[in-house]
């Protein structure tokens, strides 16, 4: 891909990047991006969609989108990554970077070099935390170091201006499901699995720039702390 196209730049040309540089020019936003995270069940596709909602009611410019997916190829890859049961690990992270990376330069990088707000239900922190400290061994700190550095590559030089952790119970989570729904690939992994996602988010977040954890509330409390926090890094946020 030419140089200029969404910011490429290998430092030095065109060497591969050394470990932790993302290869790509710093974007200038003049929007806003916003991440939810969480267990599964925790509640992001709700509190995503009412962020939204509120927002465009303000008059806001706001893409919605998730991550995998999001793009004509995230969504094959994602129904690869849900559905496909014989995946290496390692071929599933670098499913997840796929997609992401095509997220970023086709829909996160141009909408907010336009202005606009993007909300988004999962990114970057998510595969260090399923992929990484969910994983069953744990990876030993210097692979996880590894692990955090080739997921910032796949953001292509962005990072989100706010990360919002749903905090939630294993069981409440899965419980969340509709009775009789089928699980995907992730979600069968079971309230173990979870346990771990859940301990993983809370070890993890705090060492991530702009990410805080929201405790387990109602719909409406959890609402209200999402705005609020979105309020503080909304263009012409005091």
């Amino acid at each position: 891909m030419p140089e200029g196209g969404i910011g490429w730049r290998w430092p030095g040309g065109a060497s591969p990047a050394p470990a932790g540089a993302s290869g790509y020019t710093p974007l200038v936003s003049r929007g806003a991006f916003i991440v939810l995270e969480g267990p599964d069940g925790a509640g992001k596709s709700t509190q995503a969609a009412l962020l939204v909602e509120n927002l465009r009611a303000e008059g806001r410019g706001v893409d919605h989108l998730r991550d995998p997916g999001g793009t004509a190829a995230g969504d094959r890859i994602r129904e690869i990554l849900l559905a496909e049961r014989a995946l290496d690990p390692a071929v599933e992270i670098f499913l997840f970077l796929a997609s992401r990376a095509q997220l970023v330069a086709e829909r996160i990088r141009p909408a907010l070099a336009a202005g606009r707000v993007v909300v988004c239900e999962r990114f970057t922190l998510s595969t260090v935390v399923y992929q990484g400290r969910a994983a069953d061994p744990p990876p030993a700190p210097a692979a996880l170091e590894r692990l955090r550095e080739t997921v910032r590559l796949s953001a292509l030089g962005v990072e989100p201006d706010l990360v919002l952790v749903l905090d939630v119970d294993p069981g409440t989570g899965l419980g969340r499901k509709d009775a009789g729904a089928r699980l995907d690939r992730i979600e069968s992994r079971g309230e173990g699995f979870q346990g771990r996602v859940r301990r993983g988010y809370l070890e993890e977040a705090p060492l991530w720039r702009g990410a805080e954890v929201l405790p387990p509330a109602t719909v409406e409390v959890t609402a209200r702390r999402v705005r609020e926090a979105a309020g503080r890094v909304l263009p012409g946020a005091p």
